[in-house]
């Protein structure tokens, strides 16, 4: 299947949980591929917070990072930190 028959999953505010984000990803069928996971055909789109609260930060911080430098080699993820919380981006003036 070439990328661009690639499905997508979309994971969403993780919050420093990487034991709850490995167990979603090993269901939906990614396995894992050093220190991140793969699908042989779906690609991962992270979106929303990832690390702003949560027992395990730095072990998130890793797997999405080793699922978006895996995106360079084939199919992989995309990552956007930005999320919409109230308040954020207002003038304080």
């Amino acid at each position: 299947m070439g990328n661009s028959d690639l499905g997508f999953d979309i994971i969403g505010d993780i919050h420093g949980h990487a034991d709850q984000l490995r167990a979603l990803l090993v269901g939906m069928g990614y396995t894992l591929h050093g220190r991140g996971y793969r699908h042989p055909d779906r690609k991962v789109l992270f979106v929303g917070d990832f690390i702003d609260r949560g027992p395990a930060i730095n072990d998130v911080l890793e797997i999405v990072r080793s699922m978006v430098d895996a995106n360079f080699e084939g199919p992989g993820t995309e990552a956007s930190s930005r999320a919409f919380h109230p308040g954020q981006g207002k003038s304080q003036a």
